[in-house]
């Protein structure tokens, strides 16, 4: 058998940028705007129906609301993923292992606060802050890492505020400033790529 033919230091470097930029790729395909406007939608829609039913000071445990999150957007995200038909890369599966990560974490957050007081609203704006700037740094979109650090900055505005049944409206502010704006600001950018690729 013939020896393996070895790389140059630039194939080396050139191979890694090809791999480094095709997980990117990915990334954005899986993880694109759409994927952020079903997140933000869905928890400002779900946020304002518990933020409601707060004020009115209807059911009690109306948090386990928060769970709807979860089962209306991952299975349409699998969906999603799935129709996109991407070899998914040690990056890829990173990525979909953190969302899940975050996904677990502010859905049991939120529903412990159904018995346990603490700053949840904090602690949530802070989680989704934190999975929206790491988005945005594997998908390379600087708005959306400004996103999740602006978000990140005005949830300590929860601290300040203390227990208020307004505090799920600047949640949902949040929200907006850290996936929804974001989002179609990604979905302007993502179609002005494809209407530059396609004039090529």
């Amino acid at each position: 058998m013939g020896q393996p033919k070895k790389l140059s230091n630039q194939d080396s470097l050139d191979l890694i940028t090809k791999m480094i930029e095709q997980a990117r790729a990915n990334i954005e395909t899986k993880t694109g705007p759409s994927m952020l406007l079903i997140w933000g939608y869905t928890t400002v829609i779900v946020g304002l129906i518990i933020g409601i039913l707060g004020y009115m000071n209807i059911w009690s445990y109306r948090s386990f609301l928060w769970f709807l999150i979860p089962l209306i957007c991952y299975p349409r995200i699998v969906k999603y993923v799935k129709q996109k038909n991407v070899i998914p890369s040690y990056i890829d599966i990173s990525v979909n292992n953190i969302s899940l990560l975050y996904i677990v974490i502010c859905t049991t957050v939120a529903v412990a606060s159904t018995w346990i007081e603490f700053p949840v609203f904090f602690i949530e704006g802070l989680l989704i802050s934190m999975w929206s700037f790491t988005l945005g740094v594997l998908v390379k979109f600087k708005k959306v890492m400004i996103g999740g650090i602006f978000g990140i900055i005005l949830s300590h505005i929860f601290l300040l505020l203390g227990n208020s049944d307004f505090n799920i409206f600047l949640f949902l502010i949040i929200i907006a400033f850290t996936i929804i704006i974001p989002g179609h600001v990604f979905s302007k950018l993502q179609s002005s790529r494809k209407e530059s690729y396609e004039k090529t």
